[in-house]
């Protein structure tokens, strides 16, 4: 999905890691002058899901399930109205990375619900799929 904001003209301007022109007719063709703060807005969704994983299993364990993923529900809620309302890339940074910390949180209460038979094979799975040698 980014790939597509990411070639918004509004976007661009406002993020500050760009500008558009016309090339060979074409109006509107994004031309990236910090391609280091472009990527940075992309991928510190990651940098949110690895805290998500951390706290989404903490508090799981602490209020439960049901009540975790209601409260990562809200979380992402706020996350998702700062990317929406960004007007800087300080801003947007941000947001990206509080709504992305409830990914996992859902994820790691996944693996929680399912009965320990299942949960170890499913996670054997997972692990084989993703390249990883020692998976517990």
């Amino acid at each position: 999905m980014m790939g597509g904001v990411n070639n918004a003209k509004d976007y661009i301007e406002l993020m500050g890691f760009g500008y558009t022109t016309t090339v060979d007719g074409t109006p509107n063709t994004p031309v990236v002058t910090n391609s280091l703060l472009q990527g940075g807005i992309v991928s510190v969704y990651y940098l949110g899901t690895l805290c998500g994983a951390l706290f989404g299993g903490w508090l799981g364990d602490r209020i439960g399930r049901v009540k975790s993923i209601a409260a990562g529900a809200l979380w992402a809620v706020f996350g998702a109205a700062l990317q929406c309302s960004a007007q800087n890339h300080n801003w947007m940074i941000c947001g990206k990375t509080q709504a992305s910390e409830t990914f996992f949180t859902a994820k790691a209460d996944k693996y929680s619900t399912l009965h320990q038979r299942y949960r170890n094979g499913y996670l054997e799975c997972h692990c084989a799929c993703m390249g990883h040698r020692n998976c517990e």
